[in-house]
């Protein structure tokens, strides 16, 4: 036996990549990345966010530059030449990835999973924070690596420190 809990559990951390690709269907897919294909320069978050959500993904950055090396990525969903390879690469330069929303959590989740898929999946091991203001909704997605959050706007930022330390202790 190589993992033992409830599917969902089992599922959305999956302990290896035999477990990983066993559960599912259709199979679920590995990428292998090298440990010298991640670049992580000392970066601790790189914090994606909507221009829609400007307000709130400017704010929360600016709130955590005292604490954190942050990459601050504005991303127009509008472009329709919107090329998630290159935000995967700034991605790969953190030891978490964090998404921010407001009003445009549909959005936020599309983009966590393009993302996840694009910087390997469960075998990369860097955890994706999708986290935005007080929703009602429950979240449509479950991607094994992501943690989903919530929080005030005023304490988004504070919710992120919570969870960053929880995330790579």
């Amino acid at each position: 036996i190589e993992q033992f809990g409830a599917p969902d559990d089992i599922y959305n951390n999956p302990k290896n990549i035999f477990v990983a690709e066993f559960i599912g269907n259709p199979k679920m897919n590995i990428i292998k990345i090298d440990k010298k294909d991640i670049k992580n320069n000392n970066v601790n978050l790189s914090i994606f966010y909507n221009i829609i959500d400007n307000d709130i993904g400017s704010n929360t950055c600016e709130m955590l530059l005292d604490i954190f090396k942050i990459h601050k990525v504005p991303v127009d969903s509008s472009n329709p030449n919107l090329n998630v390879n290159k935000f995967s690469e700034i991605a790969l330069e953190a030891n978490v990835i964090v998404i921010v929303f407001d009003n445009q959590k549909e959005w936020a989740e599309i983009f966590a999973q393009e993302i996840w898929k694009k910087i390997g999946g469960v075998s990369t091991g860097i955890p994706i924070l999708l986290i935005g203001t007080d929703s009602k909704e429950e979240s449509k997605i479950s991607v094994p690596n992501l943690k989903i959050a919530s929080a005030s706007k005023d304490l988004l930022a504070l919710e992120i420190k919570v969870q960053y330390d929880e995330l790579v202790q």
